[in-house]
């Protein structure tokens, strides 16, 4: 498919059976890319490759929507996504719920800013 409008990317996301992420563990410990996060928004399971000590891996991990393995471990990779392609459910949504409110997430931008301010 072509590159499609930000405006359709919610439809997208919720038309997905299962995600799959990769991290490789040269982006180091703290790095959580976005799509990481849509991905937990959307209630699907995700299968995530990347170091264990990596953030997202440990988000992931917590929320229930999991499978994490390490970079060098493909055939788990593939075989988490084909498990979850053949058997999709929702997973991830009540951990975005309960930690990306946005009122909490900005008191706690605020609060940062003005500490370093």
């Amino acid at each position: 498919m072509p590159l499609q409008p930000i405006e359709v990317f919610p439809q997208i996301l919720g038309a997905s059976d299962v995600f799959l992420a990769i991290i490789e563990r040269e982006a180091g410990e703290f790095s959580v890319p976005s799509k990481t996060l849509s991905y937990l928004c959307a209630g699907r399971p995700i299968v995530l490759t990347a170091p264990a000590e990596n953030l997202a891996a440990k988000i992931v991990q917590r929320s229930g929507a999991e499978v994490v393995v390490t970079p060098e471990y493909i055939n788990g990779f593939r075989s988490a996504g084909l498990h979850f392609a053949q058997n999709p459910g929702a997973a991830g949504r009540a951990y975005a719920e309960q930690h990306f409110q946005i009122d909490r997430s900005a008191d706690k931008f605020k609060g940062q800013f003005y500490a370093v301010y």
